[in-house]
């Protein structure tokens, strides 16, 4: 099931991936990774620090472009379910950290975040040094970036998923226990 469209009977908790969006990603973030890669090949042919300096920043870039081209191609691959919202918490396997269940009594603070045309989903735990700290390496490390940048370790692209920040905010409102 990844159209987007839940069947009928199927788990209204689930919410399955934007194969469109997914598609999007993949292929602008090919096309920037190649991109940087012909600039990078361009600098290194330059003689001097600059030319040095210039590869090296275009080498990261096609890095990271390229994981998250690698990322939107295996969620496009793999289809199914990309959040489930429930009464135990979330269960993230859409985001580029795939965090995984993170149950409500370990979430301090839910909301969304960034610009209209990509609306975030920001997670942020109790105790967070210790929730990014028993994560595995590379996983920890994306934790800490989107930690640094949007203060919160688990960023979930709402654009990924096949409901509107409304629709995924009335969900977790449902679903999450009303604190005191």
């Amino acid at each position: 099931m990844t159209s987007g469209v839940l069947a009928r009977g199927a788990d209204r908790r689930a919410i399955p991936s934007r194969e469109s969006w997914l598609s999007f990603v993949a292929f602008s973030s090919a096309g920037l990774t190649l991109a940087w890669v012909l600039v990078a090949w361009g600098a290194s042919a330059r003689a001097g620090v600059p030319g040095s300096v210039l590869a090296l920043f275009c080498v990261g870039a096609a890095v990271a472009s390229g994981i998250v081209c690698a990322w939107s191609g295996r969620r496009l691959v793999l289809g199914g379910t990309a959040l489930i919202v429930d009464e135990a918490g979330l269960l993230d396997n859409v985001s580029l950290v795939s965090a995984g269940r993170i149950r409500w009594d370990q979430v301090e603070r839910i909301w969304i975040a960034g610009p209209r045309w990509m609306p975030l989903l920001c997670v942020l735990p109790f105790d967070c040094h210790a929730y990014v700290a028993r994560q595995e390496d590379p996983r920890r490390t994306l934790m800490r970036a989107s930690w640094g940048l949007l203060g919160a370790p688990i960023v979930i692209p709402v654009r990924a998923l096949s409901v509107t920040s409304g629709e995924l905010r009335t969900r977790i409102g449902a679903m999450a226990p009303a604190r005191s």
